[in-house]
């Protein structure tokens, strides 16, 4: 079938190929008009990533072949893994079409060999991409970590404020009620106050029980 295409330039689709193009609605059976697509090709549609890989390729200059690489795909499906399309959907479109327009199984398997080869560096970036999306998981995980017992801390921080500033409410209505315990007891309080001097405690014993000023007899004399 290589035999029938001539040369062409990248990105370009290969001549004399007399390719009839197709749209989504024939993929459907919606348009009766065109060929219909093979009955098998449902195991190439529920191959991973076949229907973004087939809008791609309708985005592209191979719009003319489009579909039936999509619908070749099936001749891959059938005999790889489903994991085989993603390392063709990353390649060069022009490597793909060589190797679906093949019709050779064994020659579509060399290829598809070839392909895995060159997907090493990708396989590799992969690896790299995820370990380092882990390792940013992992940090993310230790920063909440933190963040929680940062919240805790200014929880407990909280708590004691709010409790020292209840005790200050309290001490405050305490000042402003006035109450300051039994009125007897803070005249008795206050009397022993004044008694505090040695000077008024002589004065308080020259005084008789009705309050008259005694005479002292030395004065007398």
């Amino acid at each position: 079938m290589e035999d029938d295409c001539t040369e062409s330039e990248p990105g370009s689709a290969p001549q004399n190929l007399n390719i009839q193009v197709m749209t989504p609605a024939d993929f459907q059976g919606e348009n009766k008009s065109t060929r219909q697509p093979p009955a098998d090709l449902s195991l190439a549609v529920r191959l991973q990533g076949i229907e973004d890989w087939g809008s791609e390729l309708k985005s592209a200059t191979l719009t003319s072949i489009a579909d039936d690489v999509a619908m070749t795909l099936m001749l891959i499906g059938k005999h790889s893994e489903t994991g085989i399309l993603n390392h063709i959907h990353t390649q060069r479109i022009s490597d793909v079409i060589d190797i679906v327009l093949n019709t050779d199984e064994r020659l579509a398997r060399r290829k598809i060999r070839r392909l895995r080869k060159r997907n090493r560096e990708q396989k590799r970036a992969y690896r790299l991409l995820a370990s380092a999306t882990k390792e940013a998981l992992e940090k993310y995980e230790t920063k909440v970590q933190t963040l929680k017992v940062r919240v805790l801390n200014l929880r407990g921080e909280v708590r004691v404020l709010k409790e020292e500033q209840e005790l200050h409410l309290e001490q405050i209505d305490y000042l402003e009620a006035g109450d300051f315990g039994d009125d007897e007891e803070c005249d008795i309080i206050a009397d022993e106050k004044k008694l505090e001097s040695p000077q008024d405690q002589d004065m308080a014993g020259l005084t008789d029980e009705d309050g008259e000023w005694e005479e002292d007899p030395e004065t007398e004399l």
